[in-house]
């Protein structure tokens, strides 16, 4: 009776620490997809922001909107193109518990278009969900131009390089704020500078 006893206390232990190295696996998996996609859609902007300038021609009224866009229009050498999410994109600060079944159906995707060709997807819905992208545009003005105007305030800020920031949120598809397997989420915010 001892033995069986014992038998059964140990079963218990090993199906428990089972299933809890099956959840941390799990965790770990998704995080994985969602940095790997990150990293990538990351490098695919980097490379092109090295041979790009922001075309301000395609915008109206920058500063009325303190320089933030939801489409960032890029001009090279040899192409032109725009940056954008498209779909159900999520809103990071309603505080989501899951996903709709109208995410889920229509998902957000980083899309990268360019003239005359097909909309490249940057992201895959089956791996990641997006918020809606915002991006910040940062102008540049001729050092000249800055250090002989009268208003000295914001020198710095137009010092830099020129470039923009992306900021957006991603999550794992099967994200629940109810489930800490499942509660993978990235803030995702970086400088691209431009040529």
């Amino acid at each position: 009776m001892i033995v069986i006893g014992i038998v059964w206390v140990l079963s218990v232990v090993l199906f428990r620490t089972y299933a809890t190295v099956s959840q941390i696996t799990f965790r770990l998996q998704s995080e994985k997809n969602v940095m790997g996609e990150v990293f990538s859609f990351s490098q695919i902007l980097q490379n092109i922001s090295e041979k790009s300038s922001i075309d301000y021609t395609k915008y109206t009224s920058l500063e009325a909107t303190k320089w933030f866009v939801d489409t960032l229009y890029l001009t090279g050498e040899e192409w032109a193109l725009a940056l954008f999410t498209t779909g159900n994109c999520i809103d990071p600060n309603l505080g989501i518990t899951g996903f709709s079944a109208e995410v889920s159906a229509d998902p957000c995707i980083l899309v990268l278009q360019r003239e005359w060709m097909k909309d490249i997807s940057l992201t895959q819905s089956t791996i990641v969900q997006l918020s809606r992208v915002k991006f910040k545009v940062i102008p540049r003005e001729s050092n000249e131009s800055v250090l002989q105007s009268e208003n000295t305030e914001h020198v710095f800020l137009k010092l830099q390089h020129p470039g923009f920031w992306m900021f957006l949120t991603v999550y794992s598809p099967s994200f629940s704020s109810l489930e800490w397997t499942r509660r993978v989420v990235l803030p995702f915010q970086q400088f691209y500078s431009l040529k």
